[in-house]
């Protein structure tokens, strides 16, 4: 044979292997796949139907997680069944995988052939909801309340708070407001904090997932329940009000700014923030602002700290500025001004300028600086008259002395 015939034949015959292998994942077809079983902060046992009516190389499940650029990729077991079917199954842990409750994860399974040719099945859907509890549901205009534990009277009261709210945030700002969302209302704190510790948030006591519309909150039984549905459940409602307003935006404002809004928009503000603030200026210090534009402190007392200044901040701005100042800030902000120069656009002064206004006028500096130089006053006048006394004398004594030339002359 010659040269040129080898070379042809062997063009043809890596053709002919690829159409087949072509062919082999095209008949391969998966069917889309569901959930088998699953616990909540435990395991996810994903599962699908596969006609594979030829050997297969392997498969593996492809997840996109919530916050996640890249996907994830899980081996998969492939178990033989009757009429050329197999059932594919693969088991996810979300334990330390950073995934907040209630987010949606897409997933999808792939076989890959003998030659390596790839047979990708239907996407679908998951919503990571916390199923250790058969949540009740109460429907209304502005919030389905979700609960589990307690009776009615706390569905409804966070129902109430959740109406009672945008009066409030709209006094503040110009905001698109959310209707409905979903609020969980756990019964105690250290539920809630097991909950949110998996998306890095350990201690709070409420939060709110602004892209899907869901607050999360505890509400423990006992006679400042309603209280507490009266600071939380608006606070959370705050931030997903502002991001319905703003978008993707929403993300540029800062730390401060952010919670200082959600908590000026409680019903009942926290009467503990005036005494906390005061009491850090005296004793250690209050934080700086510029430091809170990122993110807040992760300790909790510290944390604390930082809510209580961004509280008594914000309606420092609102009482100097307006709502229409508030506006313009927010909207520089959102715009991609940074921190210092957002307050500089919107209110004609810089953060570290504004911040020294807000301390003096929280606090006094400036005039209790004054006051320290006034104390020195009466000091002055007591050395100034024992000054003046031998002064004075001194003048008389002279005036009254005759000059050499004087006595001359009468003698």
């Amino acid at each position: 044979m010659r040269p040129w015939q080898t070379g042809f034949s062997l063009v043809v015959l890596l053709t002919l292997l690829l159409a087949s292998a072509g062919r082999v994942a095209a008949q391969i077809q998966i069917a889309p796949p569901e959930v088998a079983s699953y616990t909540y902060g435990e395991e996810i046992v994903f599962r699908a139907i596969a006609n594979t009516p030829t050997p297969v190389g392997g498969a593996s499940l492809v997840i996109q997680l919530p916050g996640s650029t890249e996907p994830r990729t899980l081996a998969a077991t492939i178990t033989p069944l009757a009429n050329q079917q197999s059932e594919l199954t693969a088991t996810f842990n979300p334990a330390g995988q950073e995934l907040p409750v209630f987010s949606t994860l897409n997933f999808h399974f792939e076989i890959t052939t003998p030659a390596g040719q790839v047979a990708v099945g239907p996407s679908g859907q998951f919503q990571y909801v916390d199923n250790r509890f058969d949540w009740q549901t109460l429907p209304g205009e502005r919030a389905q309340v979700h609960w589990y534990r307690g009776e009615d009277s706390l569905a409804q009261a966070a129902g109430q708070a959740a109406a009672r709210a945008p009066l409030r945030m709209t006094e503040i700002l110009d905001l698109h407001l959310p209707e409905p969302v979903d609020i969980y209302v756990y019964a105690d704190t250290e539920t809630l904090q097991s909950v949110l510790a998996q998306s890095g948030h350990s201690w709070v006591a409420g939060r709110a997932e602004p892209e899907k519309g869901v607050i999360l909150v505890a509400l423990p039984p006992g006679p400042d329940q309603q209280i507490l549905a009266e600071q939380r459940i608006p606070h959370e409602l705050m931030h997903i009000a502002l991001y319905l307003t703003l978008g993707e935006d929403y993300y540029n404002v800062p730390a401060w700014l952010n919670e200082g809004l959600a908590s000026t928009a409680e019903l009942y503000p926290n009467p503990e923030y005036p005494l906390l603030v005061k009491t850090a200026y005296q004793d250690t210090g209050v934080l700086s602002f510029s430091t809170l534009c990122p993110r807040f402190p992760s300790d909790a007392s510290t944390a604390l700290l930082a809510y209580a200044q961004s509280t008594s901040f914000v309606r420092f701005i609102l009482e100097r500025y307006g709502k229409a100042g508030m506006q313009a800030l927010v909207q520089a902000y959102a715009s991609g001004q940074d921190c210092e120069q957002g307050t500089q656009v919107a209110l004609g002064v810089p953060l570290s300028e504004l911040e020294q206004i807000w301390r003096d006028e929280t606090f006094g500096e400036r005039l209790s600086d004054e006051s320290q130089s006034s104390d020195f006053t009466p000091w002055l006048v007591v050395i100034l008259a024992t000054l003046a006394v031998p002064l004075v004398l001194g003048w008389v004594i002279l005036r009254k002395k005759p000059s050499n030339g004087t006595e001359r002359a009468q003698l």
